[in-house]
């Protein structure tokens, strides 16, 4: 009865840990654009409402340190890590700083061991990190923005060119955003080997996929694998979804 009840308060505790990091990331990232579409909504029946046009500073990277830190605070509740008592220490592993913008998402027990232990200058592996930032900065400001110069131009007048020439156009766009995410993995991975703190790969061709799941989980691997561990399988073991799929049989 005393672990029921003990199971049952930290389940409680880690309920309240997510909605309090999900709030959070909702209000300040969401709100302003769920208002205005309930107005613009609610408009369609009569109904005035004013949108609210709230002033936030959005934190750098709120998005994946919110679901980085949810997955370190199911981890602890479910057994697979320690829970980290010094602060510092936390907060070093929820923010390291290549990781921040575009991920990729790190589990605690991956990333932590590497950030808290000590590492000895290595030449080679400096050097291996510099030149995949050199070649990510080349991906990102050579050919990314350079391709969004063109892209933009032409999606902002898309009524001044032909079919051809937009075809063209969206071509340039999806050799944009691959070259765009890959030259920012490259830099973020090559600044943690710099480091000596090697972090998960999140990028794995996916334009040579062979279907379109293929293509998802190459994508962006680590939070593809997030989802995959903290939401889908987490709501396909519940008893309320059991409990729905012995209802519909």
């Amino acid at each position: 009865l005393a672990k029921q009840k003990t199971q049952r308060k930290n389940r409680a505790v880690l309920a309240l840990c997510v909605c309090v990091n999900l709030g959070i990331l909702a209000v300040i990232k969401y709100l302003n654009f769920g208002s205005n579409l309930l107005s613009v909504f609610l408009g369609k029946f009569g109904v005035a409402l004013t949108p609210l046009h709230l002033s936030f500073a959005l934190p750098l990277g709120i998005s994946f340190y919110t679901f980085q830190s949810i997955g370190y605070l199911t981890d602890v509740y479910r057994g697979v890590c320690e829970a980290q008592r010094n602060p510092l220490k936390l907060l070093l592993f929820l923010s390291f700083f290549p990781c921040v913008l575009q991920g990729p998402i790190n589990r605690y027990n991956d990333l932590a061991p590497r950030l808290y232990a000590g590492n000895s200058f290595s030449y080679d592996r400096m050097t291996r990190g510099a030149q995949r930032m050199v070649w990510g900065f080349f991906e990102k400001l050579v050919i990314a923005d350079r391709l969004n110069t063109v892209v933009s131009a032409v999606f902002g007048n898309s009524a001044d060119y032909n079919g051809a020439q937009l075809w063209i156009v969206v071509i340039l766009y999806a050799f944009q955003i691959y070259a765009d995410f890959q030259g920012y993995m490259d830099i973020a991975c090559g600044a943690a080997e710099v480091l000596g703190i090697p972090i998960a790969e999140n990028f794995d061709s996916p334009y040579l996929s062979s279907s379109v799941p293929e293509f998802w989980r190459r994508w962006h691997i680590t939070l593809g694998s997030w989802f995959r561990d903290y939401v889908y399988y987490p709501i396909m073991r519940s008893g309320w979804f059991s409990s729905i799929r012995r209802r519909t049989k």
